[in-house]
């Protein structure tokens, strides 16, 4: 996942830019009409990597974050829309990096570079997190675009939030410096991004002007009715992005989440 963005967005309708970003300037979600398919559906979880990390993985870990992954029938009517999307703009799609549907994910926590040593505290405060929280359920529905930078599906947030709070507090206990919890957590599952390259993204003289960029506004509302059945997320996991992995992830350590249950 891209931390830059993601950290600078708090929750507002136009969301000042993290500094040295301007073109995460501003958010725009777009949420369906009621009505989307089959609410209230319950979809499993995919197998847990392990319940505990293995400690070889970890010693060469770049960055952490923690999400839930969505099950990939339940995300299908999306991928669909995508694969529409990305025929019916032709260039427009083109000019952005797509996320690799089997990597989508909904970000609860990014920890940034995690020392080694803080490891056991932290995988230990996490599997006590996934003990004390009941499978939530996740509706992704809608869309919108953080800015020029970013399109993404938009998640409800309101049942992910006491789960999203406690990783974000606990990892902040552990000694994960990386964790921005100055800024309210931010639900949604990135879909494309655009480079902080791309030719058409400049400035002017004046540093404070916007840069340009693909226009998003379209793609954004060609998803905006979009929606997937709610499912129960029934795992917690924690994945890294690593030298060498490029745009893809690996799950270090998974735990259930069943707080509340018999």
């Amino acid at each position: 996942m891209d931390e830059d963005w993601y950290r600078g967005c708090p929750r507002s309708s136009r969301r000042p830019a993290p500094p040295g970003d301007p073109g995460a300037a501003s958010e725009t979600r777009i949420r369906p009409l009621p009505g989307g398919h089959g609410h209230g559906a319950t979809a499993s979880a995919p197998p847990l990597d392990s319940d505990f990390p293995n400690a070889q993985t970890l010693l060469d870990v770049a960055r952490l974050f923690v999400a839930l992954v969505p099950p990939a029938d339940v995300v299908e009517p999306l991928l669909n829309a995508v694969r529409r999307l990305r025929s019916d703009h032709g260039q427009l799609a083109a000019d952005v990096r797509w996320a690799p549907p089997d990597t989508w994910h909904i970000t609860l926590a990014f920890l940034g570079e995690v020392p080694a040593a803080i490891l056991p505290d932290l995988t230990s405060r996490l599997a006590d997190v996934a003990r004390k929280h009941p499978p939530p359920s996740v509706t992704i529905a809608g869309s919108g675009r953080f800015g020029s930078r970013v399109l993404f599906a938009d998640v409800d947030e309101e049942p992910l939030m006491p789960l999203a709070t406690a990783v974000a507090r606990e990892a902040k206990l552990a000694g994960a410096t990386g964790l921005d919890d100055t800024r309210a957590w931010r639900g949604h599952l990135t879909l494309a991004t655009v480079a902080r390259s791309h030719p058409g993204r400049r400035q002017s003289a004046a540093d404070s002007t916007e840069p340009t960029g693909p226009d998003l506004r379209p793609m954004t509302a060609a998803l905006a009715h979009v929606s997937c059945r709610t499912w129960t997320a029934r795992a917690l996991t924690m994945l890294r992005n690593a030298p060498g992995l490029g745009r893809r992830y690996e799950t270090v350590a998974s735990w259930s989440l069943f707080g509340g249950t018999p």
